[in-house]
């Protein structure tokens, strides 16, 4: 059956099928990631769609144009830290596409639906009322916000500890999460190293020391300023530059439910904010 294509409905059925693709990837890897990046790029991966859906193009160089695309969305979106780390990304994100994409196939060659939909570059177009994808689009949102709310509360039950930290004489309590990607450790003592953001332990330094700590221009700071403190090597999206100053807390005691245990770290101070919502401010290791 022939009919004509609409770019509008197409683009919609691209962006429903993409949130839904993205949900279940992060589903899969256990991982957070902002709403607002959800929405962002499965509107460019259905505007990609869209563009490419009208194009005529052999085979072979639809799917390399295809792969190509998805591994950059892949690497900008999911933000990996490591090759390993990316090609788990990657493997997941194939699986949820290869599940929604073996659906469709399923539909379009064992049901009569067959004849409202059209593939070509790979892109799948269901012929539907404009209020259908509406409806599509809201349903896969709505599984987003369940999906967010979900991992929220998980997050804060299983994963993020309340820790107390004693310094100079000062307590402060942070929440921390428990990061399995946080692999930094003193290569001479072999402590792990707590990622803190630097603005909880501000009044342990004067003005000077801490704007140059936040900044990234640790080694314009004197031996008498970087008395007590740690200078680690670093290759981390947290630290600004090469370097990470670390403190050497007199005690760390981590919370969790009704147990309470006693650890010794580092503590490795950035300058950026480690939860976009507030919801911790350390990465225990």
């Amino acid at each position: 059956m022939v009919f004509e294509v609409y770019a509008d409905i197409l683009f919609l059925n691209c962006f429903s099928g993409n949130l839904l693709i993205l949900i279940c990837s992060c589903i899969l890897m256990k991982k957070r990631i902002k709403k607002l990046r959800f929405i962002i790029f499965s509107a460019l991966g259905a505007l990609y769609s869209t563009v490419i859906f009208y194009i005529p193009l052999p085979f072979y160089l639809s799917s390399i144009l295809n792969i190509l695309f998805l591994l950059i969305i892949i690497f900008i979106i999911f933000q990996p830290k490591s090759f390993r780390q990316y090609i788990k990304s990657s493997v997941f994100f194939l699986i949820a596409s290869s599940i929604l994409g073996g659906c469709t196939y399923l539909i379009y060659n064992l049901t009569s639906f067959s004849s409202f939909i059209s593939l070509s570059n790979g892109i799948t177009y269901f012929n539907l009322p404009p209020i259908y994808c509406l409806a599509i689009c809201a349903v896969a949102v709505l599984l987003l916000m369940t999906y967010a709310h979900i991992n929220n509360e998980t997050l804060k039950k299983n994963l993020i500890y309340t820790v107390d930290i004693s310094v100079k004489g000062n307590t402060f309590t942070l929440e921390g999460l428990y990061d399995t990607g946080n692999l930094l450790r003193d290569f001479l003592t072999g402590l792990p190293v707590f990622i803190a953001q630097a603005n909880i332990f501000e009044n342990l330094f004067q003005k000077e020391v801490y704007l140059k700590i936040i900044s990234g221009n640790i080694d314009t700071l004197t031996s008498e300023q970087l008395k007590g403190l740690r200078i680690l090597p670093v290759s981390s999206a947290f630290s600004t530059g090469d370097l990470i100053v670390c403190l050497k807390p007199d005690k760390i005691i981590i919370h969790r439910e009704n147990k309470s245990y006693e650890t010794d770290a580092l503590i490795g101070l950035v300058s950026k904010k480690l939860s976009l919502t507030d919801e911790y401010n350390m990465l225990l290791a």
